[in-house]
């Protein structure tokens, strides 16, 4: 058994080391995991098994959530709408204003509003059960077992000054998962190395939707309505890999493997998109039994070493857990400061900054995450 779980983790590693390409990924997230900083691979939470499906294991009984209702909104959003609000009548009737009114939009469409980052993030329902430990093999050998639907629907706009009439830019896409995740417990460790450790996958079924509309009039924008025969429809099938070594009770280490050997979705029109794998580290510490700190970096590449883009996959945080009544986070999300707070495992909130560019400290997005939970 010692020579399996050798060999296992050390195809892991090398077939890692090929897969570097950065793809498109499924980015549904964990609302508390956004108040640590983006911190969620080696920390149980609601999203556990999307960061690292070896967290099954450090659940024991029966779980299930029978509803989770997250909403994330940028806070552009606001200033986006504010700003249309003021001006929608002029806008529409833009080429009917005078020279002055009309060079006064542009400059601020081209000074401010094209800055907005307008997004918004939903997802419906995302109900998951998971139980275990079940014994498997020999004394120790012990596996867990569940299963989840994760959806999102992504949502943003950008306005543009255009040569002459302002326009606009909307896209979407619909993200579903539905997971079936996996885990192990390694019976005996190889070199007699201290602690525990847990081998996890993730088998899921991916549907993307995707739709797109850019440089449309103000004009257009306002009467503004989705073709169905325009939304691209798609699916796939992939797996995520993680792995799990509890060194002490304060010490937890993850490393995480998703859209292993690639996960591609064909689309109803013939084409196809491939999410490359991605490669992840983490560690946890828990500095007393009520405060714990972590840290992950994702997405590595061996360029990124020694480089300001290794920033960009850097995620840190903490929490606080006051009694299970009142729990405290923060952190830093890609550099950009993170807090939230969780109140009776309900109601979570956080505030954080995602940069949408390769460099850090170069286009952040600002967002408010709220979400509702009912569950045993």
């Amino acid at each position: 058994m010692k020579k399996i779980s050798v060999a296992l983790f050390a195809v892991l590693i090398l077939a890692s080391c090929g897969l570097f390409a950065k793809g498109e990924p499924v980015q549904i997230e964990a609302v508390e995991a956004y108040g640590m900083g983006g911190a969620g691979m080696t920390v149980m939470g609601r999203y556990d098994v999307l960061y690292n499906p070896a967290l099954l294991a450090l659940k024991s009984g029966f779980h299930m959530r029978i509803l989770e209702l997250p909403i994330s909104i940028s806070n552009d959003i606001f200033k986006f709408y504010d700003f249309y609000d003021e001006n929608q009548e002029e806008l529409e009737d833009f080429d009917e204003q005078d020279a002055g009114k009309q060079a006064e939009l542009l400059d601020e469409i081209s000074d401010t509003v094209t800055d907005y980052k307008v997004r918004l993030r939903i997802g419906a329902v995302n109900p998951s059960i998971s139980a275990g430990p079940f014994p498997f093999y020999g004394r120790d050998g012990k596996i867990w077992c569940g299963l989840g639907i994760y959806d999102q629907v992504d949502v943003g706009a950008k306005m543009n000054a255009g040569l002459l009439i302002p326009t606009v830019d909307f896209w979407a896409r619909v993200d579903v998962q539905a997971v079936m995740p996996l885990a192990y417990k390694i019976p005996s460790l190889p070199y007699s190395l201290p602690g525990e450790a847990y081998a996890g996958i993730n088998l899921k079924l991916v549907n993307r939707y995707k739709y797109e509309e850019n440089r449309m009039s103000v004009l257009e924008f306002s009467d503004f309505d989705v073709d169905e025969d325009d939304v691209k429809k798609g699916n796939g099938y992939g797996w995520d890999w993680g792995l799990l070594y509890k060194y002490s009770e304060k010490w937890t280490f993850s490393y995480v493997m998703k859209d292993f050997l690639s996960t591609r979705i064909g689309y109803d029109d013939d084409t196809s998109e491939v999410i490359k794998t991605q490669v992840g580290l983490g560690s946890a510490y828990n500095l007393t039994k009520l405060i714990t700190l972590a840290g992950e970096v994702r997405d590595i590449k061996f360029d990124d070493l020694g480089k300001a883009t290794f920033f960009t996959k850097l995620y840190l945080g903490g929490e606080l857990n006051l009694i299970n009544i009142l729990r405290l986070r923060a952190g830093l999300y890609q550099g950009y400061p993170s807090f939230g707070f969780g109140l009776l495992g309900f109601l979570n909130y956080a505030f954080y900054a995602r940069e949408l560019s390769e460099y850090p400290g170069n286009d952040p997005e600002w967002n408010h995450v709220f979400s509702l939970s009912i569950g045993f």
